[in-house]
């Protein structure tokens, strides 16, 4: 029989300074939005990063702006293949 994970907290309502619920592995792209707008990601492989916030700016982050494998908090709608050299990005929302 297998186990199943008992979650102790889900009947609590959860709020921006809630540990996340999903992640996901980021596929860049100049024409798809996110699913979810993140809270937070970590990038594996340090290069640059063009993002839409949440906000609706569009910024590019040059290489060395993120410690690899450093989490971060950002609400971020886009993560565009254009302009983006940084890999496995990681979000989670």
């Amino acid at each position: 029989m297998s186990v199943v994970a008992v979650d102790d907290y889900g009947s609590y309502q959860q709020g921006l300074d809630s540990p996340p619920s999903h992640s996901a592995l980021v596929t860049p792209s100049d024409t798809d939005q996110l699913a979810h707008v993140s809270r937070g990601f970590l990038i594996s492989v340090d290069g640059a990063v063009k993002v839409l916030t949440a906000g609706g700016e569009t910024i590019t982050y040059p290489s060395g702006t993120f410690n690899v494998k450093q989490q971060y908090s950002a609400r971020w709608a886009q993560v565009f293949a254009t302009g983006t050299t940084a890999t496995g990005i990681v979000v989670w929302w």
